[in-house]
């Protein structure tokens, strides 16, 4: 079990949604 691995993968989940809401607040919104 690698507590990084886990912590990146969450990491790049979030930053990929972060980027969406960046590029498009509104979509977040509705």
């Amino acid at each position: 079990y690698q507590r990084r691995v886990v912590d990146g993968a969450v990491a790049a989940v979030w930053l990929k949604h972060f980027r969406d809401f960046v590029e498009d607040p509104a979509a977040m919104i509705a």
